[in-house]
């Protein structure tokens, strides 16, 4: 978990970390909740606590969901990222006194 935490902070701008920060937090703890949701369902779909038998085919299903899982986790970590690249900063206007077009101009 600290270098999942460590590549989030380190990916956003300083004025941004306290929302990638909730934002990753918020996540994690989803991912997690609805993992074992789903881990649960699977077990009750194929599995009962009735027989050791029973809770042996519910485990090793539920066993072969967390793997499918963890390799779809995998996937997408090591997918190409598209990250949008930000544009250019605008070039600044000359600020110097001596070089403004209006100076000397009267307007009345």
């Amino acid at each position: 978990m600290p270098a999942q935490q460590s590549s989030v902070m380190t990916s956003v701008p300083p004025e941004s970390m306290g929302k990638a920060a909730g934002t990753f937090s918020a996540v994690r703890q989803l991912a997690g909740a609805l993992g074992i949701a789903i881990l649960a369902a699977v077990f009750a779909a194929h599995g009962t606590a009735q027989s050791p038998q029973d809770f042996a085919d519910g485990f090793s299903a539920a066993m072969v969901a967390a793997a499918g899982l963890a390799i779809l986790g995998t996937a997408g970590l090591l997918a190409p990222s598209r990250r949008a690249t930000p544009p250019p900063a605008p070039a600044a206007a000359p600020t110097s006194a001596g070089t403004s077009a209006t100076k000397g101009v009267r307007t009345g």
